[in-house]
This record gives structure tokens, sequence and C-alpha cells, in this order.
């Protein structure tokens, strides 16, 4: 079951976004969402979506993959409602960086988690943040639930379909009405999967010898600290345009 969700969620690719340290990715995400969220007026929304583009072009993670997934267009969904209530009530401004701050969001954290093995991931935040290894590991299962969610969904929805329900042919009725059995159903089999797939990482990443689990030793590479200073750059110049430039 592991194997199959890795196959169906993680892009094996050699692309320059595979490459970087998991820990400088996560890095950069945790900076990358806190510019977006204090980004409201255009040029630094367009900064934050330049770096989004070239993180999904660079990534090699086809766009269409991110469409497919029922739960990141749930996301783009509700960023859009939030920012057209705050646009009905006349905070135009405000709505559209919503809207656009969370697009940019959901887009860089699924690049990042579609190009990332999980037990990069384990290493990322085992030696990136010194948390002892259950506690990434626990990390770990925070930041993939929302692939395992979007995957379990999918079956959840292939099953209903294959006992006849209508939701594929544009039957709007039995698709509203299922809703709620298909989150909640959805919801459960993503906790139990993530519970499978963390015991499943556990026990890949055993050492009988020590009787820990044990992350693979990751360094630094020139990349790396490229990256660095891209977020560097994009951090000076989100800030300037932001609060000094008019």
């Amino acid at each position: 079951m592991f194997d199959y969700y890795m196959s169906e969620q993680i892009n094996k690719g050699k692309s320059l976004i595979h490459k970087i340290d998991p820990r400088v990715k996560i890095y950069f995400v945790i900076v990358y969402t806190i510019l977006c969220i204090i980004s409201t007026k255009p040029i630094p929304l367009i900064v934050c979506g330049v770096v989004a583009a070239a993180a999904v072009i660079l990534s090699g993670v086809s766009i269409v993959r991110f469409f497919k997934s029922s739960t990141v267009l749930i996301l783009f969904s509700l960023f859009f409602v939030t920012g057209a209530i705050f646009a009905l009530m006349s905070h135009y401004r405000l709505g559209l960086s919503i809207f656009f701050s969370g697009v940019f969001i959901v887009l860089m954290f699924e690049t990042v988690t579609f190009s990332t093995r999980p037990e990069d991931m384990l290493s990322g935040f085992h030696q990136g943040f010194h948390l002892p290894a259950p506690a990434a590991l626990k990390m770990l299962l925070i930041w993939e639930f929302l692939p395992i969610y979007s995957f379990e969904k999918t079956r959840v929805y292939k099953a209903m379909a294959l006992r006849g329900a209508d939701l594929y042919a544009g039957n709007v009725s039995d698709y509203v009405s299922s809703f709620p059995t298909v989150v909640s159903a959805s919801a459960r089999g993503a906790i139990l999967k993530a519970k499978n797939i963390g015991e499943a990482i556990r026990l890949k990443c055993f050492d009988p010898n020590t009787e820990r689990i044990v992350t693979h030793p990751i360094k630094y590479g020139r990349l790396d600290y490229g990256i660095c200073i891209v977020t560097i750059v994009m951090l000076f110049l989100i800030i300037l345009t932001q609060y000094f430039l008019t």
C-alpha cells in the first residue's frame, strides 16, 4: 500500500526541485507562506506568483495533476469564495490578495510534496529542526495528510461510481447529496492510511542495532545555497514593495 501511494503521489523525477535538500524545501515553504500572507499589493503578489510558477515548471510536475486533485480544487474554491466575500464588502484588494495568496501557497506546498520522497522529508524534519525521530515522523504525517486525503477521496468517488452513483455525468444532485458521506469516509480512510504509512516508514527506517528510527544523512550543496540566495532576494523584494514603495 505504501508503494502504491508513493507511485500515485510522488513524481519520481530528477529536476532541480527534486535535488534540493528537504530541509531547504521546508524552510522555503514556511518563509514563502508568510510572505504570501503579508502580500496585499500587486507587485508582491506578482513576485509570489512568479516564484510559484517557476517551482511548478522546474519540478516537472504536470499542472494537470493539481487540477485532478479534488482537495486542491476545494481549497481553490474556498479561497475564491473568501476573497469574493471581502470583495463584496468593498475590500477589493484584500479579497484578491486572499485568493491569489491561497492559490500560490497551495501550489508551492503541493509542488514540494509531489517532488519529495517521504523518507527525505522525514530526514528534513529530523535534522533540520533537531526533532526526535518519532516527533519528526508525526510532523511528516501532518505534512502529507492533504495528499493522503486527496488520494483517499479519489478512491471513495471511484468506489461509489462503480456501485452505480452518477457522479461523472453532470448529475449535480447525486454529487451534492453524496458529498458529506464522501468527506467523512475520506477523512476516516485518510487517518487510517496515514497511520499505516507512518508505520511503514518507521519500519523502513528502523535500525535493529540501536532500536531507533534512523534517518539518512543529508548535506547542503551548491543548489541549496542558491535557493537560499533566491529566498533572500524574494524576501527583500516583497518587503520593499509591500511596505516601502507605494
